[in-house]
């Protein structure tokens, strides 16, 4: 799977995995074709789930079909199966048939067949593909039949309408400091700057909980080949249950500097508490995106979604 920030669409928390026709490198897998064939796995690490059905053991997730890529046909779905370790089987839980867009929805599955309440369980998600006959396209060949998936949590102690994570996440990266350009050169950036840079960033975070919180929010800018680093103040705000906030600090020119090519990471973070309960979503909390200025310009980030 592709572990990515840019292919789906409106995502619960920053950062999913996409489901599509290709292998970790790139290239179509040797089963591919247009008839459907396995694609993409994710398999779980060995659990220990030692446990009893009374236990209340629930694995939720959230799903996505299309995304910003090519829709999966009905015949092309998302799989969840479950490993048995005393029979060395796997088993087909749970899946949902291939849908144009939609926005992410979640699901919860209980576990409590005693085949799977074993030390060894495993579970994996599958998505089958079959290629389109892009003849006027060829480059769309490959980029079929997306899902995206998110949230992936198990544990026992849950109930069936625990689907909401109890998390403030970011929800997208910060993007170019660019106004036009998703970079431009160097040499030419003193020149452009009043016109081309940005007067403030911005990132948007979500309250996915049930409740408000305050959250306090930090930036900092940081040369990675040049002497530089600008701290923005540190800010706090609460956001009410279940919103989503677009918070602009402002920027400051970048120095002028020789050379070719200059590196900038933007990293911001956020702070909530220390709630151990909630140590699992702390990635959410943290986006960095690398700023580069080269012998090139550029309008496009690079990710090929479609």
């Amino acid at each position: 799977v592709y572990i990515n920030n840019s292919y789906a669409v409106n995502p619960p928390s920053v950062g999913v995995a996409t489901f599509y026709a290709v292998d970790a490198s790139g290239n179509l897998y040797p089963q591919a074709g247009t008839r459907p064939f396995y694609a993409d796995v994710l398999t779980s690490r060995p659990i220990n789930l030692k446990f009893l059905p009374s236990d209340n053991i629930y694995l939720s997730f959230y799903y996505q079909p299309e995304g910003l890529g090519e829709a999966p046909e009905k015949t092309d779905p998302l799989l969840l199966e479950f490993y048995a370790p005393q029979t060395g089987t796997w088993h087909r839980i749970w899946a949902v048939p291939g849908d144009t867009f939609q926005t992410f929805r979640p699901v919860i599955l209980s576990v409590t067949d005693t085949l799977f309440l074993q030390e060894g369980f495993r579970f994996r998600f599958r998505n089958i593909a079959s290629l389109s006959n892009f003849t006027d396209d060829p480059g769309r060949i490959d980029n079929d039949d997306q899902w995206h998936i998110d949230y992936v949590y198990l544990n026992r102690g849950r109930a069936p309408g625990d689907t909401i994570p109890d998390d403030v996440a970011f929800v997208s990266l910060p993007g170019s400091v660019l106004k036009t350009y998703e970079a431009i050169p160097w040499s030419h950036f003193d020149a452009a700057a009043n016109r081309e840079m940005r007067p403030y960033l911005t990132y948007t975070y979500r309250n996915l909980f049930g409740v408000e919180r305050k959250v306090d929010r930090s930036l900092r800018i940081t040369g990675i080949n040049l002497a530089y680093q600008y701290n923005f103040p540190s800010t706090a705000e609460n956001i009410e249950p279940y919103t989503e906030m677009t918070y602009n600090p402002d920027l400051e020119k970048f120095p002028s500097a020789s050379g070719d090519s200059t590196l900038f990471r933007i990293r911001c973070w956020l702070t909530t508490d220390t709630v151990s309960i909630r140590k699992i979503y702390r990635w959410n909390d943290t986006v960095e995106f690398i700023q580069k200025f080269s012998n090139y310009y550029a309008w496009d980030d690079g990710s090929a979604e479609f």
